[in-house]
């Protein structure tokens, strides 16, 4: 997850789109990909019970199922 054009992880408007993206990890294929607000707080994202936790570099908490 994170900016295209990566130039600070703390920007809060990073240049690029944000995508947060599902990657098989067989073959490495992209399974699923979604446009994000803002990027993640660099080492944020938690995985717990089937659903992604992350903090934003805008201050919000996300979870994604």
């Amino acid at each position: 997850a994170g900016p295209s054009e990566i130039e600070d992880f703390s920007a809060a408007e990073p240049r690029g789109k944000v995508h947060l993206r599902a990657v098989a990890t067989a073959d490495g294929r992209t399974l699923a990909e979604h446009e994000l607000k803002a990027a993640p707080v660099h080492d944020s994202l938690a995985a717990a019970e089937g659903r992604l936790y992350f903090s934003t570099v805008d201050g919000r908490v996300e979870c994604w199922e």
